[in-house]
Parts: C-alpha cells; sequence; structure tokens
C-alpha cells in the first residue's frame, strides 16, 4: 500500500474481535493484526471493502451490530451465504442463514455503513 501496488483490498472478517478465536478455530488467537488491518483500512487511503461470511452457528444480530459499530464508516460490506464444500476439517456442521435472515442482518449493518450487499442469497 505505501508504495501505491495496491488497487483495492477486500478483508474477510470472520466475527467479532471476541468470537475470532472461535470462528476460524484457533483457541488463543491473537486478533492484534486483525485490529492493526482494519484501523489502516478505515484511513480510506485506498479503496476497500468488508465482508463476512454468515453461517448460522456463528452468527447472531448482535454479532453483526457490533461489528458494525467496530467497523462504522466503511464505504461497503458484503454479507456472503455460507456453502458448505464438503472440506471443512475439524468442525461439526455448519449451516447458511436463511434468505430472510441474512436480510435482517443487512438491515442491522445498514446504520454503520456505507452500502451493504449480500452475495449468495
Amino acid at each position: 500500500m505505501e508504495e501505491g501496488l495496491l488497487d483495492y483490498v477486500a478483508m474477510d472478517i470472520k466475527n467479532t474481535l471476541a468470537k475470532y478465536p472461535q470462528t476460524v478455530g484457533i483457541s488463543g488467537l491473537n486478533v492484534d493484526s486483525v485490529v492493526k488491518s482494519t484501523e489502516l483500512l478505515l484511513q480510506k487511503r485506498i479503496p476497500f471493502e468488508f465482508r463476512t461470511t454468515l453461517v448460522r452457528e456463528y452468527h447472531t444480530p448482535e454479532d453483526i451490530r457490533e461489528i458494525g459499530r467496530w467497523l462504522q464508516g466503511a464505504p461497503r460490506y458484503i454479507l456472503q451465504s455460507f456453502v458448505d464444500s464438503g472440506d471443512l476439517v475439524g468442525c461439526e456442521a455448519l449451516h447458511p442463514l436463511a434468505e430472510p435472515q441474512m436480510r435482517v442482518m443487512a438491515h442491522i449493518l445498514q446504520p454503520y455503513m456505507g452500502n451493504v450487499e449480500l452475495r449468495g442469497v
């Protein structure tokens, strides 16, 4: 970024900071690099988007509200529908949210972001 080599960044946000370790399956995960990356992007020096793949077992409406407060002011946020590829290692069965639930999550996030989009519904 400092050298002007990036045109655009899309950063996955797995969950709230408190739930990051559980969501990525790494107990005791240090989220400092996640925080630093989001802070850097929120300076809006290059175009970017954040995105979250919604998983029924990991994301609640309150989680989405907390993410909105954390990343308030982001110009674009994508909520994606989880698709089970069958390749999940070491986790229980995970499920997507139904389209109406995804729309509720987008509505919760909207006041915090410039643009909220749904993908995969």
